[in-house]
């Protein structure tokens, strides 16, 4: 018995801690945070989308949604600020001056006009007589061969080319309709006609329109048109 009292003395046997609930817990600890760390550490941290392929981050953007409706609109903002009045440009050239019956048209300027002359029940061999007045006066009168009567569209293109048109120094008379007239003259109503003779013409202010009918009829007359050009 003393001899084996000397052995367990020599040889102390290993201490066996017991197995416990807070072993098995701590252990199991352990663990887990040994596996997050690894898989932490295959993780990364992206703050830009340079960080991304471009043919990845294209992948990863979605489709584009509807259009949303349209708001409301907002209220009227305040009124700006009025801005400073500009500088004052400078004056302009002088125009050239306008016509007005108290001067005359100037050389080559034309005018315009209207003719209607009408007689109800006119017996044959009487005439029938009107007058028309230039807006502006010419600076002087047209003689008979400057002053043509053309019916049925006719024209004469070096003086009067058309409707609206008549030649340096020349009156032209378009008539556009006529009813039962054997005649038309043209006079000038500022000539002397002492003699009972008007002067076939045009004055500085108009000119004078005899109408002589073909035939006793329930309405005799023209309507035509002139145009005027200053010498």
């Amino acid at each position: 018995m003393p001899a084996r009292s000397d052995r367990l003395c020599a040889y102390p046997r290993a201490v066996r801690r017991p197995i416990t609930y807070a072993n098995v817990v701590a252990t199991l600890a352990l663990v887990l945070a040994m596996s997050g760390g690894a898989i932490a550490a295959t993780r990364y941290l992206i703050n830009s989308t340079r960080q991304i392929n471009p043919h990845v981050l294209k992948q990863l953007r979605g489709a584009i949604g509807p259009r949303g409706l349209t708001g409301a609109i907002g209220p009227v903002g305040p009124q700006g600020v009025t801005g400073q009045i500009g500088t004052k440009g400078p004056k302009g050239e002088p125009g050239p001056d306008g016509f007005s019956a108290l001067s005359t048209l100037p050389p080559g300027g034309s005018e315009s006009g209207e003719i209607q002359v009408a007689g109800p029940g006119v017996p044959s061999g009487v005439v029938v007589v009107s007058a028309v007045t230039f807006s502006v006066p010419l600076a002087a009168a047209l003689n008979e061969e400057h002053t043509l009567i053309l019916a049925d569209d006719l024209t004469v293109p070096e003086h009067c080319p058309g409707i609206g048109e008549a030649g340096r120094g020349y009156l032209c008379i378009y008539i556009r309709s006529g009813v039962k007239v054997e005649e038309t003259t043209v006079y000038d109503p500022e000539a002397d006609a002492s003699k009972g003779v008007p002067v076939e013409g045009s004055g500085r202010y108009g000119f004078g329109v005899h109408l002589k009918p073909a035939e006793l009829v329930p309405l005799a007359g023209l309507y035509a048109t002139y145009t005027v050009t200053a010498k």
